[in-house]
């Protein structure tokens, strides 16, 4: 019944507002850019928002980076929490450590690749980061993830080297990995 209801108040609404006129195609992307710095090229679209995009998949390894403040904080609400206790614990980053994983991780552009590939743990370094004059927070995990969320945005990056035990509990899980 609830489908019924719902279905006959969208196509109310279609008939009262009535069909949408437009001088151009509605998909034709005319746009500019607007920004052609190191980090970002956007353009506008008239449709819709401005459109951005990383230019690189390691769109901060010739970065300037700089850590502003840093503090590893623990989510004690996570399930299973005390099971991660004694690793969170014993996993610490310097300022040198979260430089490097900014500068060498890599971007994930889809979701699937944070959830499968990924491991989340209950323990994060947040703090403020200077990149190239772009002041950033971030948070990074345990489990080898970084974000970085600036004023109009946030970039979600993943470190993928073979070394990531030197900064992680664990890092990315290959798709051989997944075989074994």
């Amino acid at each position: 019944m609830k489908h019924v209801v719902f279905l006959l108040l969208l196509i109310y609404g279609a008939c009262v507002s009535g069909p949408t006129k437009y001088s151009e195609p509605q998909n034709d992307f005319m746009g500019s850019v607007i920004s052609n710095d190191s980090l970002f090229q956007c353009t506008t679209d008239r449709q819709a928002a401005d459109v951005c995009v990383i230019k690189d998949s390691s769109p901060f390894k010739l970065s300037a980076v700089h850590v502003i403040s840093m503090q590893k904080v623990s989510d004690s609400n996570f399930k299973g929490y005390n099971q991660y206790l004694d690793n969170c614990s014993d996993w610490k980053l310097s300022d040198s450590d979260i430089t490097s994983i900014i500068k060498e991780s890599e971007l994930i552009s889809d979701a699937n690749i944070r959830h499968y590939f990924y491991d989340y743990y209950p323990c994060n370094y947040k703090g403020k980061v200077n990149l190239d004059g772009k002041i950033g927070v971030f948070n990074i995990n345990a489990g080898a993830i970084t974000s970085i969320t600036f004023i109009d945005s946030t970039i979600l990056m993943g470190y993928k080297l073979p070394d990531y035990k030197k900064y992680f509990i664990t890092g990315y899980t290959s798709l051989s990995e997944f075989h074994d």
